[in-house]
């Protein structure tokens, strides 16, 4: 088993993979500590940069030499068995450790940990919980799935408490051993891993007996509310709820209730009917730890998001970019832009994974649903493809459908289509967990 100790002991650590938003963060973490951090990665994308101009020796896709002098070697569960720098570090005799493994070690040396856990929502809600923190003066660490606006980054380096996301992926979040555990929702995914919804609920509720304090859990998930533990949502017999909750322009104002008392009324930052439940979620786990209602009135009302998450980018029509990549996910992003007042909306779409895009195929059918929809090629990311479940054969199935769609596998092409046709008032969304968001750069 790693321990923090043998993770710092050791003089070179080399990630394969260096560009994930996890593995860059434990990079950082390392790298602050004085480690020889170097690593690899099929693109250099915006995490694998932010490291190479901290001095980190990155190759893409590989680096030569990287294993001469044996280091220890982390890799992530999107990297195959058959991945040339992997192969040849098993050749070479290094020591190799997951991703998860790695995580495991330095979340649990805190004296303080707090786990976020869901199939939807647990970036921004752990990025909210760090913002809190923050805001109330204490120096929280944090390993988030995405760039926090407020740090600008996804790691921060700090020494109170441990705020980490929870990836159910593999299982992975089974080496966490969390104080307070945040638990948001129960859904089908990573169908490559998972045969249903009952196998993903068995290893949250698994992960749920990893906790040495307290589940904090949505008692309007079906699954959760069984686990035992404080309970949050939208219901009034939830120990944490929202009363008088209503929208203007797509942001929520809300009273958060406390064992049936109203505490505060706070207004969001951050658009979207769904932020309303991870900001109860964050709010719990706030006041779990001690922080006072003003403090945490003062942070949900002053937390700006996290990059990805329903962003937009304004000019003759906006840019909207959003992480979504699970039919849940797409269907509440269309529901904050119709509530955000977008005009007519172009929905620019990425498949992520094959065996996502089989498994819920009927569930992109109905989610994905705009005035007019664009397809583009699978970020296939571990995967082969999948005859009948590639991004086509979807546009193919959306069109049967009797929906408005294109098939583009040239960006530039694409590009250059939605700006002629895009009136001003208009909006592009580009949708999906890829690299669908480099359309940005053409677009803005």
């Amino acid at each position: 088993m790693l321990t923090l100790e043998n993770l710092l002991s050791r003089r070179h650590v080399h990630f394969i993979g260096i560009g994930g938003v996890s593995m860059s963060a434990l990079a950082e973490y390392l790298r602050a500590r004085g480690v020889r951090v170097t690593g690899c990665d099929a693109v250099r994308g915006v995490y694998a940069a932010r490291l190479a101009a901290k001095g980190v020796e990155i190759g893409v896709p590989r680096l030569d030499g990287a294993f001469d002098d044996f280091p220890l070697v982390i890799v992530n569960s999107a990297i195959r068995r058959d991945d040339p720098s992997l192969t040849e570090a098993m050749a070479k005799g290094c020591d190799i450790a997951r991703r998860e493994e790695a995580l495991g070690a330095v979340f649990n040396s805190f004296g303080k940990s707090v786990a976020v856990c869901g199939t939807h929502g647990k970036t921004t809600t752990a990025a909210m919980i760090v913002h809190g923190l923050m805001s109330a003066g204490l120096t929280p660490a944090a390993f988030v799935g995405g760039v926090m606006k407020e740090t600008g980054g996804n790691f921060v380096d700090g020494k109170d408490i441990c705020v980490a996301e929870a990836c159910e992926y593999r299982a992975g979040f089974m080496t966490l051993k969390p104080d307070i555990n945040c638990m948001l929702n129960v859904d089908y995914d990573h169908a490559d891993f998972y045969s249903g919804k009952e196998a993903a609920a068995r290893a949250f509720r698994d992960f749920a007996g990893n906790t040495k304090g307290v589940n904090i859990v949505c008692g309007d998930d079906d699954t959760l509310k069984t686990f035992g533990g404080v309970t949050f949502g939208m219901g009034e017999d939830n120990y944490y709820s929202a009363r008088g909750v209503w929208g203007k322009k797509g942001y929520y104002t809300f009273t958060f209730t406390e064992g049936g008392k109203p505490r505060f009324t706070a207004t969001l930052s951050v658009p979207g009917l769904h932020n309303v439940t991870n900001a109860l979620c964050a709010c719990a786990a706030l006041r779990v730890l001690g922080l006072g209602h003003g403090e945490i009135k003062r942070a949900v009302e002053t937390f700006t998001g996290v990059d990805r998450r329903f962003t937009v980018y304004k000019g003759r029509f906006s840019v909207v970019t959003d992480y979504a990549h699970h039919p849940a996910e797409i269907a509440a992003a269309l529901k904050t832009a119709g509530k955000y007042g977008l005009g007519k909306i172009r929905l620019v779409f990425q498949p992520h994974t094959y065996t996502r895009t089989r498994a819920l195929f009927g569930g992109f059918l109905k989610a994905l649903d705009a005035d007019e929809i664009y397809i583009v090629p699978t970020y296939a990311a571990r995967e082969n493809a999948i005859e009948g479940y590639e991004s086509k054969d979807l546009a193919d199935a959306l069109k049967r459908e009797g929906k408005t769609v294109f098939y583009f596998d040239d960006m530039a092409a694409l590009a250059e289509t939605l700006k002629r046709k895009s009136a001003d008032g208009d909006a592009v969304m580009l949708v999906g967990a890829g690299d669908v968001d480099a359309l940005k750069d053409m677009l803005v």
